[in-house]
């Protein structure tokens, strides 16, 4: 029962925080799901528009 409750929890935490933000990219028609990342990582756009860099140490 405790596993259950933990992998609701976890569904619960990826509709509420991270839905929002992929599905908008996701769906258009564009180039924008390029610019997802973790929340807890940013990338930086290219000056030029042609890409993007990971600003963070370590990827997974």
């Amino acid at each position: 029962m405790r596993r259950h409750l933990a992998t609701s929890r976890a569904w619960l935490g990826v509709l509420l925080k991270d839905l929002p933000r992929y599905l908008p990219a996701l769906v258009r028609n564009d180039s924008a799901y390029l610019a997802l990342c973790n929340r807890n990582e940013r990338l930086q756009a290219a000056p030029d528009g042609s890409g993007y860099r990971c600003d963070w140490r370590w990827t997974a």
